[in-house]
């Protein structure tokens, strides 16, 4: 039987658009291989209609690492990445998700480059990351397979604290560890400071630095307004004095 150059288009047409309804992401993950030095992980990834959520769980030097993110293939989103808004912008070609993203951070301007590749059958999913903080890269490749839905019932237990995962936190002990960094980002944000204003780099347990002790005696300053004078409801931050500087301002600008 001979074949049109009209009925071949329609065949390759069918063929194209069967090949990515067939590249199916949904289901829950387990890591094979790579990571980024992420141990024992299992993602979950839910797509309905143009909408991806993606959640990871998994382990780092002892730590548990939680994540969750929401993209738009077709279009942008907005997630949260380490106390900042991140933009992404993501797309869908067959067997591949390829998602933009930026965040501007007090370290600097963030870049990443993602790219999810689900293979023929299916069952494995490579995820490649090329991402770039202020200016110094960094790429990182992990292997996922196929894992029961069972798997995922690692996401119904209690998360870490940062208390149980951290050395010296005195204050901060009951918040989850997924919080924990980007509330210190935001701690760090206010000042417009690094984390070695209170750290010592090496050793973050290290009570060297004075104002470390003045970081704690601020947030239960801050805590005993908050419930005294607020109800509780956080009215009142270090960003309310502090905007951005060390030291806060007890005049508006030009005053005397």
């Amino acid at each position: 039987m001979r074949l049109s150059r009209l009925h071949i288009g329609y065949i390759l047409a069918a063929s194209t658009l069967m090949s990515a309804s067939a590249a199916d992401f949904n289901g829950v993950w387990k890591l094979k291989a790579g990571g980024g030095g992420l141990q024992d992980a299992t993602m979950v990834i839910e797509r309905a209609g143009d909408e991806v959520r993606q959640r990871t769980i998994g382990m780092r030097g002892g730590v548990e690492q939680r994540s969750e993110f929401k993209y738009k293939t077709g279009g942008e989103s907005i997630n949260d990445f380490r106390g900042t808004p991140m933009k992404s912008e993501t797309k869908l070609e067959a067997n591949t998700i390829e998602i933009h993203s930026q965040a501007k951070t007090s370290r600097g301007e963030y870049l990443a480059t993602e790219m999810w590749k689900l293979s023929s059958d299916g069952n494995t999913m490579v995820i490649q990351i090329h991402s770039d903080m202020a200016g110094r890269g960094n790429d990182s490749s992990a292997v996922y397979e196929r894992a029961p839905a069972s798997a995922a019932a690692v996401f119904d237990r209690p998360e870490q604290k940062a208390g149980a995962a951290y050395k010296n936190i005195q204050i901060l002990k009951d918040v989850p560890v997924s919080n924990f960094i980007p509330v210190m980002r935001r701690f760090a944000g206010a000042l417009g400071v690094e984390c070695e204003h209170c750290h010592v780099a090496t050793d973050f347990a290290s009570e060297e630095k004075p104002a470390k002790a003045t970081a704690r005696k601020m947030l239960l300053m801050a805590g005993a307004i908050n419930k005294d004078h607020f109800g509780g409801q956080g009215a009142v931050s270090c960003y309310t004095c502090h905007r951005g500087q060390t030291k806060p301002a007890t005049a508006p600008p030009g005053a005397q």
